[in-house]
């Protein structure tokens, strides 16, 4: 199109010169054009890649938000579970406590009664000489009423 302008500007002579120089400018500027839209092009391209590369990071990211979600939600009942686990070790805990204390106060009556029974073992012991002693003298009692009533003859 610029070349037939320019073919129609030199036919024309002098008059055509100012429509050659016109043409010219045409022909630059349609150069300077392509270039442009050539560069637009590229850089709608580029624009392009750009939206698919976040488009694609966007879904990857919702992607990832969901299985966060998801694993927030088993660790949430997870936690739970080890909340009723924690409870119930307390509420074992607190039994065992209550069975020690108990079985303490078993220990202590039982070594009570044990003191009790070496005191009575040891007053028992006591009576008992007392009573060997005392069943020494009655032997010796009779030993002599039994020399004394041998000697009377009937």
């Amino acid at each position: 199109m610029a070349l037939n302008a320019a073919i129609e500007a030199a036919r024309a002579g002098e008059q055509g010169r100012g429509f050659a120089v016109v043409a010219d400018e045409v022909r630059t500027l349609a150069s300077r054009t392509a270039d442009s839209t050539e560069e637009i092009s590229k850089l709608l391209n580029g624009l392009r890649q750009l939206v698919a590369t976040v488009s694609s990071k966007i879904s990857e990211s919702l992607s990832n938000a969901e299985e966060s979600r998801i694993l927030t939600s088993e660790l949430e009942g997870t936690l739970g579970q080890v909340f009723e686990s924690i409870n119930a070790i307390k509420d074992m805990t607190a039994q065992i406590a209550t069975s020690a204390e108990e079985q303490h106060q078993v220990a202590e009556h039982i070594n009570q009664n044990i003191v009790n029974i070496k005191l009575t073992s040891t007053d028992t012991n006591v009576i008992a000489k007392k009573a060997n002693g005392v069943s020494d003298e009655l032997k010796e009692f009779s030993d002599n009423l039994t020399s004394l009533v041998g000697k009377f003859k009937v």
